[in-house]
């Protein structure tokens, strides 16, 4: 049995499945998701973000393990080459595998299977997928209360409000219609005192649901401004309007380069 180590919030997870799949068009046989994570207790004052298991939500197509893994090897990101599976097997995969080179190998077979159920979208998200519709609709995320912590301060960039400025500013210039702003956060408080009316367009600060949720209503809007999160990044992926303009940063982590732009994307 080989397995792909989830864990993480829903940005991660779904780069975990992406990698999963990806090892399945490589040819790995008995391939399965491990759980274990979810099932783990930590020690209370640290500054890990309870997660919960999300790839239930949508119409993935997966072999789960809940328990221990018992594989003989053990691959991270590091040691990962394409010719790893064809040189071990019983391998567990820990990582987070952000790199969109796995996603453009299997993107025509997640086209569907990262479509949210439909027992999740409720009317009131539906209400605002017709509204969004409707105008020249952005969906604009901005990510802070576990980026605030003193270790995430360490590894990811600290966007600031000009970002989200030159952002809006691009999108304007790019379409004939003024900007709406949905803004998706998980700090509310800060949007209303520091983004209400933003740049004097009209702004709709969005309530905070579930992230399979959020994630599916940012990917409604006709363009994405994305933090430097893999929640937004899925967001502005898996959007399917013609014509949607993501704007993304160049700024991501700190003294490491990513490779998670697609082509088209605008970045600042």
């Amino acid at each position: 049995m080989n397995s792909v180590e989830i864990m993480g919030g829903l940005g991660n997870q779904l780069f975990q499945y992406t990698f999963y799949r990806y090892l399945q068009k490589l040819g790995v046989k008995d391939v399965t998701v491990s759980k274990l994570f979810y099932s783990m207790e930590f020690p209370s004052g640290n500054e890990f973000t309870k997660r919960e298991f999300l790839l239930d939500k949508y119409n993935t197509c997966y072999v789960s393990v809940e328990g221990e893994t018992t594989c003989r090897y053990c691959c991270t990101e590091a040691d990962f080459s394409d010719e790893i599976p064809k040189l071990y097997d019983d391998v567990l995969y820990e990582g987070y595998w952000q790199d969109i080179r796995y996603y453009n190998e299997v993107k025509a077979e997640l086209c569907s299977e990262l479509e949210l159920k439909p027992q999740y979208i409720d009317e009131s998200m539906k209400a605002f997928v017709d509204d969004m519709a409707g105008c020249n609709s952005v969906a604009l995320h901005i990510r802070r209360s576990d980026y605030l912590t003193q270790t995430n301060k360490e590894i990811f960039e600290q966007l600031t409000l000009d970002y989200y400025a030159q952002a809006v500013s691009v999108i304007a210039e790019l379409t004939e219609d003024e900007p709406v702003l949905y803004i998706f956060s998980d700090d509310n408080d800060f949007i209303s005192n520091n983004m209400s009316g933003f740049l004097g367009y009209r702004t709709v600060i969005m309530e905070l649901r579930e992230p399979y949720q959020d994630m599916y209503l940012m990917s409604s809007a006709r363009h994405n401004i994305i933090a430097n999160s893999t929640f937004s990044w899925w967001a502005a992926t898996l959007n399917k309007n013609s014509g949607n303009i993501t704007v993304a940063p160049s700024a991501w982590m700190k003294g490491r380069n990513v490779n998670l732009y697609h082509k088209g994307w605008v970045v600042l």
